[in-house]
């Protein structure tokens, strides 16, 4: 069994979330590396991350950090390349949000809550050591930033062209046995 002083890995669950991502540290014999913690999306949180990493890595040289981030928007983007940027021994996995759903729910049936499921990240990082996940390529990063913009529009668009259409039914009824497609002309 592993010891506090022999610690060779430590399993780091992120669960993340808009307004903050919460953080679990498990050990190798799966009972917590250190208290969890709260990372708020922004300079300071991170700091507090790195800070909190640090401290670990002091504590113990050894240790290589198994990082298991839960893909869920831009905001782990941001924490993704955060943690890249990092000069600790570290392997990072992204995993899907339902994949990890699934995970938590197969380990902690029972618990539902946001430490619950960084919790088990943490485990599924530590226990099972996925392989790294590739960075993400800096020309991939823009195109998918432009997508999310296109497809943003897209919906507003969708939107506007409904309420149009809903404004036109009530104010001319009869409209729509003129004409099938009002953006045809």
């Amino acid at each position: 069994m592993s010891t506090i002083a022999s610690l060779d890995r430590i399993g780091v669950g992120i669960d993340t979330a808009r307004y903050g991502h919460r953080v679990s540290f498990l050990r190798p014999d799966r009972k917590p590396a250190a208290k969890p913690l709260t990372v708020m999306e922004n300079r300071a949180g991170y700091q507090a991350l790195q800070d909190r990493l640090n401290q670990l890595h002091e504590q113990h040289p050894t240790a290589h950090f198994h990082v298991r981030i839960d893909a869920a928007g831009q905001y782990a983007v941001n924490l993704e390349l955060f943690l890249r940027g990092l000069n600790l021994p570290m392997t990072i996995s992204v995993g899907e949000p339902k994949r990890n759903k699934d995970y938590q729910k197969a380990h902690f049936p029972k618990r539902t809550t946001d430490d619950t499921e960084s919790q088990a990240m943490a485990r599924f990082a530590v226990v099972e050591l996925p392989k790294a996940t590739p960075p993400t390529a800096p020309a991939l990063l823009l195109l998918h930033e432009v997508a999310g913009r296109l497809q943003a529009k897209v919906k507003q668009s969708t939107q506007a062209i409904n309420r149009l259409h809903n404004l036109l039914a009530r104010a001319f009824p009869e409209l729509a046995t003129l004409t099938e497609d009002l953006t045809t002309g």
